[in-house]
């Protein structure tokens, strides 16, 4: 499990592309959004369906891990 110091880490690398986001099942659906809590929004993390495919289109950080770290420490 990363530390909040990592996840920090991962979060400041997103620069707000939004690629993630558009290939995201959860907010397609009207979920969650993974640039939202890439870039310190909120909304709901459980919405997440751990696709990971955000996370296969991002080429600076890992917003998977991020979504996975904040649903557990809901």
């Amino acid at each position: 499990m990363p530390t909040e110091r990592e996840i920090s880490i991962l979060r400041r690398k997103c620069f707000a592309c939004g690629k993630c986001r558009v290939v995201c099942p959860s907010f397609a659906e009207g979920g969650c959004d993974p640039m939202e809590i890439m870039v310190g929004g909120e909304c709901d993390v459980s919405l997440c369906t751990e696709c990971g495919k955000c996370s296969e289109v991002c080429r600076r950080t890992d917003p998977f891990t991020v979504m996975k770290y904040m649903k557990g420490n809901l």
